[in-house]
């Protein structure tokens, strides 16, 4: 989310650059990228707080699934393509 937010407080201070050369678009210019750079702060303070609360629900979400998969899933699933996925994530990391 954080990475999220940055990119778009990021692409409202490149359009801004874009809008013009003259004396009134940077004022407006330090104004948009001041709220913006507020709005980030706030959602960032807003995740730091909710993680707490939601990674754990997230994880329960993830092991829950994982058992299902281990108990009911078809053949193919369980042998093929959950150890493709489990690979993928492992080379990515």
């Amino acid at each position: 989310m954080r990475k999220a937010l940055s990119h778009e407080s990021e692409g409202r201070e490149r359009q801004d650059e874009d809008d013009g050369g003259g004396r009134g678009s940077r004022s407006t210019s330090k104004r948009k990228t001041g709220a913006g750079s507020i709005v980030s702060s706030a959602a960032s303070s807003a995740w730091d707080s909710a993680s707490e609360v939601v990674l754990p629900m997230a994880e329960d979400a993830v092991a829950a699934a994982g058992k299902y998969l281990a108990e009911r899933a078809p053949d193919v699933v369980r042998e093929r393509l959950v150890p493709r996925f489990i690979e993928s994530f492992n080379e990515a990391s």
